[in-house]
């Protein structure tokens, strides 16, 4: 039978997963401490409390996700959030995810912290940042099949993925600097594309890596299939997903992902020759 192939790009789906153990915790967790804090009556005594009850490293450590939080809703760079905070990139990282994909509380506490510093709430989506999604003609293959650049972005990084081979034609994100930049290899044409042998940036399959020998058994039958690099077979042969044109279309209904898909019909990626 026909057997699909679908390689499929969207976002995490962190902030549902958040929500629902926060749901779930309200019945479980001991709510003690939590109305405790609500009853401070001042900064001082506040202080005073947690002094107290935390180490000095437990303070600090959310002393300073919550500094990266404001540092990240007004948009700073990574560099330049980890010399005012002193935190590592993957604390800056982890933060980053938890203001994407979390309930939503801190970014409304630092709009309150610091009115002049945090981004409103109001301005990101619930789901995470705003996604776009677009589709357009990237150029044409040797044999004349239109190849579509797909592009999903939000204010933080934009992909940039062609229906041939799926190729991952472009990362970009910002530099230190705030410039933005492309962080994958690849080639200005479908043609380029089309002609390297690398591989680079394409999905692969039915099999990845090398078949030694173009050959392997299968019961009491030695199998022969087509060698395309150095007498071995890599990475499907001629006919593997690394030289398919797939179909790519928005799914339904979602404004942060796109499907491609192609059908690989039995014996097509490795004829047998027995």
């Amino acid at each position: 039978m026909p057997r699909p192939s679908k390689c499929k790009f969207y976002k995490e789906r962190g902030r549902r997963t958040a929500v629902r153990l926060y749901a779930m915790q309200q019945n479980e967790r001991n709510t003690a401490l939590y109305e405790a804090i609500l009853r401070l009556n001042s900064l001082d005594e506040c202080i005073r409390f947690f002094d107290d009850l935390c180490a000095v490293t437990e303070l600090r450590t959310m002393e300073q996700r919550y500094a990266v939080a404001g540092c990240l809703l007004q948009g700073k760079v990574y560099s330049e959030i980890r010399r005012e905070t002193g935190a590592s990139s993957a604390t800056v990282s982890r933060v980053n995810r938890m203001l994407n994909y979390g309930t939503g509380s801190v970014p409304r506490a630092c709009a309150r912290t610091w009115p002049h510093r945090a981004s409103p709430p109001t301005q990101r989506n619930k789901e995470g940042p705003i996604m776009s999604v677009s589709i357009q003609d990237f150029g044409k293959s040797t044999s004349g099949q239109t190849v579509k650049l797909a592009t999903l972005k939000n204010d933080f990084i934009e992909v940039q993925l062609l229906s041939y081979a799926a190729i991952i034609h472009r990362i970009i994100v910002k530099d230190r600097k705030g410039n933005p930049v492309d962080v994958v290899l690849g080639y200005d044409t479908a043609a380029d594309y089309e002609l390297n042998t690398d591989s680079m940036g394409a999905a692969v399959g039915r099999f990845a890596n090398r078949i030694a020998g173009a050959q392997f058994p299968l019961y009491e039958e030695i199998v022969h299939i087509t060698p395309n690099q150095n007498g071995n077979c890599l990475h499907s042969g001629l006919h593997g997903f690394n030289h398919t044109m797939f179909d790519v279309a928005p799914d339904p209904g979602e404004t942060d992902s796109v499907t491609m898909t192609a059908t690989s019909p039995p014996g097509q990626t490795v004829p047998r020759q027995f």
